[in-house]
């Protein structure tokens, strides 16, 4: 979830979901992105770092940065977007041994998103 006020830098956490929350609402571009609807912000790796346990932040969405693609059950490239009772992992930019993850599998509201 972010901010009311969304920015770059702003790490990603866990929320419950409220119905038309304009923070809440993602989608796949077509370059392989997860892009927060009607903001120029992307789910970014911070500092291009897969390592285990890094927080996942929003940046401003830009081309040709690696840390921002996104594959979707580590398949190259990535399939439309599935409906939404399927559940798919995602993979940062084709890397298939890392995987976006809740930490701890607390899923409680304020619960940092990681690699």
């Amino acid at each position: 979830m972010l901010h009311a006020d969304p920015t770059s830098g702003v790490g990603m956490k866990i929320w419950q979901c409220y119905s038309g929350l304009v923070q809440q609402q993602w989608y796949l571009t077509d370059d392989h992105r997860i892009a927060v609807e009607g903001q120029d912000l992307c789910l970014d790796l911070t500092n291009g770092n897969t390592a285990d346990g890094t927080q996942v932040q929003t940046w401003s969405c830009t081309d040709n940065n690696n840390n921002q693609v996104w594959n979707l059950g580590g398949t190259t490239p990535p399939p439309p977007p599935p409906p939404a009772s399927n559940v798919v992992q995602l993979h940062p930019n084709g890397d298939s041994s890392k995987c976006l993850d809740v930490r701890a599998a607390e899923y409680a509201n304020g619960t940092p998103v990681q690699m």
